[in-house]
């Protein structure tokens, strides 16, 4: 079941596209479910993925081996995302215009 995060809603009011501006919504973690180990947790795997929303817009986070043979991750969202370098070792992706 998926819920806003930072709202005081229903977990069954909310999904997608229809979560609130303002707001992020966890939709969903692809990962074997025989590999979970805890609420929170999953023992290591080759891949796995998580689809989110921020304000409607979907995100979906790739991780492992993409199809050139790099590992790391791979992040797809709507047409107009950007993505910034905004330190040494970390990178803003979001959609509109960069910061």
């Amino acid at each position: 079941m998926s819920a806003c995060v930072g709202s005081s809603v229903k977990p069954t009011e909310h999904y997608g596209k229809d979560c609130p501006k303002g707001m992020v919504q966890v939709e969903f973690v692809g990962c074997s479910p025989a590999m979970r180990h805890s609420d929170y947790g999953w023992k290591p795997v080759e891949s796995a993925f998580i689809e989110v929303y921020i304000d409607g817009n979907r995100y979906r986070i790739d991780i492992g081996t993409d199809h050139k043979g790099r590992r790391g991750l791979s992040i797809n969202g709507p047409m107009d995302m950007v993505a910034d370098k905004h330190s040494v070792n970390a990178v803003f992706v979001g959609q509109g215009k960069k910061p």
